[in-house]
Protein backbone atom coordinates (compact mmCIF):
# COMPACT_ATOMS: atom_id res chain seq x y z
CA UNK A 1 0.00 0.00 0.00
CA UNK A 2 1.01 3.52 -0.65
CA UNK A 3 1.21 6.52 1.63
CA UNK A 4 -1.34 8.04 -0.74
CA UNK A 5 -3.82 4.91 -0.03
CA UNK A 6 -3.06 5.08 3.75
CA UNK A 7 -3.88 8.60 3.85
CA UNK A 8 -7.76 8.26 2.01
CA UNK A 9 -8.04 5.43 4.41
CA UNK A 10 -7.57 7.57 7.27
CA UNK A 11 -9.87 10.54 5.88
CA UNK A 12 -12.81 7.29 5.15
CA UNK A 13 -12.01 6.79 8.88
CA UNK A 14 -12.48 9.81 10.03
CA UNK A 15 -15.51 10.40 7.99
CA UNK A 16 -16.88 7.36 9.71
CA UNK A 17 -16.40 8.03 12.81
CA UNK A 18 -18.12 11.73 12.14
CA UNK A 19 -20.99 10.50 10.72
CA UNK A 20 -21.24 7.98 13.44
CA UNK A 21 -20.49 10.55 16.28
CA UNK A 22 -18.46 8.72 18.03
CA UNK A 23 -16.79 5.30 18.69
CA UNK A 24 -13.74 5.51 17.10
CA UNK A 25 -12.20 2.51 18.97
CA UNK A 26 -14.69 0.51 17.49
CA UNK A 27 -14.41 1.86 13.99
CA UNK A 28 -11.06 1.49 14.41
CA UNK A 29 -10.59 -2.13 15.36
CA UNK A 30 -12.91 -3.01 12.75
CA UNK A 31 -11.06 -1.36 10.25
CA UNK A 32 -8.09 -3.52 11.32
CA UNK A 33 -9.61 -6.41 11.63
CA UNK A 34 -11.22 -6.51 7.98
CA UNK A 35 -7.50 -5.12 6.13
CA UNK A 36 -4.87 -7.02 5.56
CA UNK A 37 -1.75 -3.84 5.89
CA UNK A 38 1.38 -3.82 6.37
CA UNK A 39 2.97 -2.26 9.23
CA UNK A 40 4.06 0.50 7.87
CA UNK A 41 0.55 1.69 7.05
CA UNK A 42 -1.68 0.04 9.59
CA UNK A 43 1.21 2.66 12.12
CA UNK A 44 0.51 5.36 10.08
CA UNK A 45 -3.19 5.32 9.72
CA UNK A 46 -3.50 4.53 13.10
CA UNK A 47 -1.26 7.13 14.32
CA UNK A 48 -2.82 10.38 12.05
CA UNK A 49 -6.49 9.09 13.15
CA UNK A 50 -5.77 9.28 16.81
CA UNK A 51 -3.95 12.22 16.53
CA UNK A 52 -6.40 13.99 14.50
CA UNK A 53 -9.53 12.53 17.35
CA UNK A 54 -7.18 13.69 20.27
CA UNK A 55 -6.27 17.50 18.42
CA UNK A 56 -9.76 17.94 17.11
CA UNK A 57 -10.70 20.78 18.83
CA UNK A 58 -7.40 22.90 18.05
CA UNK A 59 -7.53 21.22 14.63
CA UNK A 60 -10.50 22.74 14.07
CA UNK A 61 -10.12 26.00 15.47
CA UNK A 62 -7.24 26.38 13.18
CA UNK A 63 -9.69 25.14 10.26
CA UNK A 64 -12.33 27.69 11.96
CA UNK A 65 -9.72 30.69 11.17
CA UNK A 66 -8.32 29.54 7.98
CA UNK A 67 -11.97 29.41 6.23
CA UNK A 68 -13.62 32.07 7.92
CA UNK A 69 -16.60 29.58 8.22
CA UNK A 70 -18.01 27.48 11.53
CA UNK A 71 -16.91 23.75 11.20
CA UNK A 72 -20.82 22.45 11.07
CA UNK A 73 -20.86 24.53 7.95
CA UNK A 74 -18.55 22.16 6.11
CA UNK A 75 -19.53 19.11 4.43
CA UNK A 76 -18.51 16.32 6.36
CA UNK A 77 -15.79 14.62 3.76
CA UNK A 78 -14.30 17.76 3.21
CA UNK A 79 -14.30 18.34 6.94
CA UNK A 80 -12.62 14.36 7.63
CA UNK A 81 -9.88 15.43 4.64
CA UNK A 82 -9.12 18.74 6.20
CA UNK A 83 -9.02 17.24 9.41
CA UNK A 84 -6.64 14.43 8.22
CA UNK A 85 -4.57 16.97 6.59
CA UNK A 86 -4.56 18.90 9.58
CA UNK A 87 -2.76 16.78 11.83
CA UNK A 88 -0.49 16.17 9.17
CA UNK A 89 0.45 19.82 8.92
CA UNK A 90 0.63 20.51 13.05
CA UNK A 91 1.43 17.00 14.42
CA UNK A 92 4.03 15.48 11.86
CA UNK A 93 7.03 17.29 11.16
CA UNK A 94 8.68 14.84 9.14
CA UNK A 95 5.67 15.28 6.33
CA UNK A 96 6.56 18.65 4.59
CA UNK A 97 3.26 20.72 4.38
CA UNK A 98 2.97 20.92 0.46
CA UNK A 99 3.10 17.17 0.72
CA UNK A 100 -0.06 17.19 3.34
CA UNK A 101 -1.87 20.04 0.72
CA UNK A 102 -1.24 18.21 -2.39
CA UNK A 103 -2.47 15.09 -0.87
CA UNK A 104 -5.82 16.76 0.28
CA UNK A 105 -6.13 18.13 -2.81
CA UNK A 106 -6.20 14.76 -4.85
CA UNK A 107 -8.48 13.37 -2.11
CA UNK A 108 -10.71 16.19 -2.67
CA UNK A 109 -10.83 15.62 -6.49
CA UNK A 110 -11.58 11.78 -5.76
CA UNK A 111 -14.27 12.33 -2.95
CA UNK A 112 -15.09 16.29 -2.70
CA UNK A 113 -17.62 18.06 -5.25
CA UNK A 114 -16.37 20.50 -7.74
CA UNK A 115 -15.41 23.38 -5.58
CA UNK A 116 -14.21 20.96 -2.77
CA UNK A 117 -10.14 21.12 -4.42
CA UNK A 118 -10.07 24.52 -4.22
CA UNK A 119 -11.57 25.05 -0.93
CA UNK A 120 -9.31 22.55 0.67
CA UNK A 121 -6.50 24.44 -1.31
CA UNK A 122 -7.36 27.35 0.06
CA UNK A 123 -8.00 26.57 3.74
CA UNK A 124 -5.08 24.43 4.12
CA UNK A 125 -2.26 27.10 2.35
CA UNK A 126 -4.12 30.02 5.10
CA UNK A 127 -3.27 26.93 8.37
CA UNK A 128 0.14 26.91 6.17
CA UNK A 129 0.75 30.53 6.62
CA UNK A 130 -0.87 30.44 10.13
CA UNK A 131 2.12 27.56 11.16
CA UNK A 132 5.24 29.31 9.04
CA UNK A 133 4.26 32.29 10.95
CA UNK A 134 3.92 31.11 14.69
Amino acid sequence: MSRRQARQDAVCLMYEIDMQGGGSDDILERFFNTHALNGADAKYIDEIVKLALEHRDDIDRGIEQSCGRKIKYLAKMDLAILRIAAAEMLYMPSVPYKVSIDEAVELAKRYGDDISPTFINGVLAGLMKQLTKA
